[in-house]
């Protein structure tokens, strides 16, 4: 399950069937979003505050607190953790994969090309992006399904998946509003 915040509300998508991501909190800007589960959410939207729901979206309640934005720290299956040593040039965004090789994501040249790095971000490896324009990567995500898979979400509301630990990055989703925060959960 995939939760999408973007300047117009929050989405969620399953990310496997041809459906469409759909609105469950609309009309917000989604800054923060922590995904404990595929039910429980707390959101936090700026000027509007925070939200929470225990049935995936279906209703909101205030929260009793606001989560942050995770800004350019690494964005991981357990929460945020700040970055050791960033050592990619114009980076926007961070995810940890914990798969098999664990593998450090990024999203550098201020977001216009993905890189992989399995030392930790000591050295970095560009990846094949898709042709066409996509945009800034804004954030990642690390699936949480498989441990292999991340989520990149960009500035023109493009949605990018890869399946081979950010070798490859393909076009999952082409959105409308500016995509700000991604958070996957198990389901």
């Amino acid at each position: 399950m995939l939760f999408i915040g973007t300047e117009a509300g929050l989405l969620v998508w399953d990310g496997l069937s041809p459906a469409l991501p759909r609105m469950i909190l609309a009309d917000r800007r989604v800054e923060a979003l922590e995904a404990l589960d595929a039910a429980t959410l707390v959101v936090g939207c700026g000027a509007d505050g925070g939200w929470m729901s225990f049935d995936g979206g279906a209703s909101w309640q205030v929260a009793p607190r606001v989560p942050q934005p995770p800004g350019v720290r690494v964005v991981q299956r357990q929460g945020l953790r700040a970055v050791a040593l960033p050592r990619l040039s114009g980076a926007t965004a961070y995810a940890a994969l914990e798969g098999r090789v664990p593998a450090l994501l990024g999203a550098g040249a201020a977001g216009a090309q993905l890189f992989r790095s399995e030392d930790g971000g000591i050295h970095w490896q560009a990846a094949r992006m898709p042709a066409e324009r996509i945009g800034a990567v804004t954030c990642l995500a690390p699936s949480g399904d498989d441990p292999a898979a991340a989520w990149a979400g960009t500035a023109d509301g493009m949605l990018l998946q890869t399946r081979d630990a950010g070798r490859s990055w393909a076009l999952a989703w082409r959105g409308g509003a500016p995509v700000l925060v991604l958070a996957a959960a198990p389901g």
